[in-house]
């Protein structure tokens, strides 16, 4: 699985993702609950949250159905974290990158595939949301912008994990102790994040409902931050 391209930072990118502590970590409802929002929003059988390390994939959320092959899998990731953009394959078997990978398979071979990286702040591609077909297809500008929206959630969901580490271990990633204004520090420091990105960014509990959303997501969005704050993922993003 050596043979693909990197990314220009690609060691960098390796150690923020060490840094995060999240590869081995166990699946987490959470990230389940968005991979299968993915899969029904982009309407395919098979969605997937996955990191990517030097050698494998290691998925963090998947709906029930992903027994996807996982060498087709990462043939797919490795070319997503190469840019900060959604990459689609509307039919694998004539893309002249992927045209011969397990070209024997007669089942569960990857046939469309659409993913977007999930971008840390500093701009390291930790992994990629991913959906897959076992036939030909291609996402609607609206599913696209639904699966950058729920890759900005993953990254939100990784931030808060580390955050809650950090506050129950009193640990840092370079030091024993973690001394309270370095924690203070690391808050505002994610909240400085997310309420000035550009991008749309926000937080919901396991039934969808908002709990949180930036001011600039809001105005994309055309609805106050008060607005939102009373609605539903499925009332923006419909189906």
């Amino acid at each position: 699985m050596n043979n693909f391209p990197k990314p220009a930072n690609e060691q960098e990118r390796l150690n923020a993702l060490a840094e995060y502590e999240i590869l081995q970590s166990l699946s987490e409802q959470e990230y389940d609950r968005i991979a299968e929002l993915a899969a029904v929003i982009c309407e395919v059988p098979v969605a997937f949250i996955a990191l990517v390390s030097a050698e494998e994939l290691w998925f963090k959320g998947k709906t029930d159905s992903a027994l996807c092959k996982i060498q087709q899998a990462y043939s797919f990731c490795r070319y997503t974290i190469l840019e900060d953009r959604y990459l689609e394959i509307p039919d694998t078997v004539h893309d002249e990158h992927f045209e011969n990978l397990d070209a024997n398979a007669e089942e569960q071979i990857i046939r469309f595939y659409g993913g977007y990286p999930i971008m840390d702040p500093k701009g390291y591609a930790l992994g990629t949301i991913s959906v897959i077909d076992h036939k030909p297809g291609s996402l609607s500008s609206s599913q696209r912008q639904a699966l950058k929206l729920l890759a900005e959630e993953v990254m939100i969901l990784i931030l808060q994990r580390r955050q809650q580490k950090e506050s129950e271990t009193g640990s840092a990633f370079t030091e024993k102790q973690l001394r309270p204004e370095r924690l203070a520090a690391s808050d505002r420091k994610f909240r400085s994040f997310f309420e000035n990105s550009q991008g749309v960014m926000f937080t919901h509990d396991l039934k969808g409902n908002f709990l949180s959303v930036n001011s600039a997501g809001a105005t994309t969005l055309g609805y106050t931050v008060a607005e939102i704050s009373g609605m539903r993922l499925l009332d923006i993003i419909p189906p």
